[in-house]
């Protein structure tokens, strides 16, 4: 019951979230042409669809990742130049979406490579994004 009604929540503030900062965006299918080390393509085999994607950017965010340590007074940290760019994308389906794919947003044409996918649990996700280029024609 508990679990039911906390879904249905989720779906609902989701919905409103998307409408008020969600932006229309294409998930482009990437493939290896020419087997796992090949030049990357646009998929044949899987079609590109519609999401609208909730994106976030953290210039204040510390990068665990970053190799790069800065130090100050008594403390190690770690920063880096560009923040990481994230999505929230609702309607994950893990078979249509893979890391490596393009997510094309439309309100300023940019393009961006999935570098990693974390599921919610309640059908979205959370995308890592770097900023890419054009691979071929659309």
């Amino acid at each position: 019951m508990t679990a039911a009604l906390f879904r249905r929540l989720a779906n609902v503030s989701r919905s409103v979230v998307e409408t008020v900062y969600g932006d229309e965006c294409t998930v482009r299918p990437v493939d290896k042409v020419g087997g796992p080390n090949g030049k990357s393509g646009w998929s044949t085999q899987r079609p590109s669809y519609e999401v609208k994607a909730c994106f976030y950017e953290n210039s204040d965010a510390q990068r665990v990742d970053d190799p790069r340590p800065m130090l100050r007074p008594g403390v190690q940290i770690t920063t880096n130049r560009a923040s990481a760019i994230q999505a929230s994308i609702r309607l994950y389906d893990p078979s249509r979406l893979r890391t490596d794919d393009i997510l094309h947003r439309h309100s300023d044409a940019a393009f961006f490579e999935v570098t990693a996918i974390d599921p919610d649990g309640l059908g979205g996700a959370m995308l890592t994004l770097a900023v890419a280029k054009q691979i071929g024609p659309i």
